[in-house]
């Protein structure tokens, strides 16, 4: 009975084990074919002179007067079918922190249903949009594109894929304001920082078509949002 008992625990091993394999393996070749799909649009040059993506604005106002950036994010995760609220990321998803003890690239600074409140970088909006996906087990990578050069975004436009892009209200030129020292490191808040959703382009009339979360859907000269784009540290997401 004993060796029974011994031979069955050994077969539901050796299945367990097989399970687990058969799980890793998918995951394992989605990085692979995720990391030729980048390669890919590294590599490839503008297949086409215009493109636009059909995409649904959503506002950061009235609830959150300075979210812009988790706003973009929603606007994102709601194009690829995740109904999921502008404020419930903000409230459960987004780290914060408090003004002048905080890093921008590490939380959002103050809250963004605050006047107050400041904003947040790149890998912020990183962290709050994988926490949600990982919340509702959803199969999908979130990319920190950030240093990424501009017309690479533009692949990623032709393939479909819209970009949350940090710039500045209305391309307003950015400047110092706030600064403060955060564990030996000097932090510096740049008025008019934003974030939008880059949507499509026009390489003749040389435009970007952006979803803003304050103005709707608009479009910017492309070497002035370029501009704009270097100026707030190149940083770019997308989610594929």
């Amino acid at each position: 009975m004993k060796k029974i008992i011994k031979y069955v625990f050994l077969i539901f091993c050796l299945i367990l084990c097989s399970c687990q394999n058969n799980r890793q393996s998918p995951s394992e070749t989605e990085k692979q074919n995720i990391q030729n799909f980048i390669s890919q649009i590294e590599s490839e040059s503008l297949e086409y002179n215009q493109f636009m993506i059909d995409f649904q604005n959503i506002q950061q106002n009235p609830e959150l007067p300075t979210g812009c950036e988790v706003t973009s994010l929603a606007m994102v995760l709601n194009h690829l079918g995740y109904k999921i609220d502008k404020c419930i990321l903000a409230d459960d998803f987004l780290n914060k922190g408090e003004i002048g003890s905080t890093d921008f690239s590490e939380a959002f600074v103050g809250n963004p249903r605050d006047d107050e409140g400041y904003g947040c970088y790149a890998n912020v909006i990183q962290e709050c949009a994988q926490d949600y996906l990982t919340s509702i087990d959803a199969k999908v990578q979130v990319l920190n594109l950030t240093s990424t050069d501009f017309k690479t975004l533009l692949r990623y436009i032709q393939k479909g894929i819209p970009v949350i892009v940090w710039t500045t209200i209305d391309l307003n030129e950015p400047y110092s304001t706030m600064e403060w020292e955060i564990n030996g490191h000097h932090i510096e808040w740049l008025a008019n920082e934003h974030c939008v959703v880059l949507t499509g382009y026009n390489i003749t009339d040389n435009i970007v078509y952006v979803s803003d979360p304050l103005q709707g859907s608009v479009k910017y000269d492309m070497d002035l949002f370029i501009k704009r784009y270097h100026q707030l540290s190149s940083q770019a997401i997308v989610i594929i």
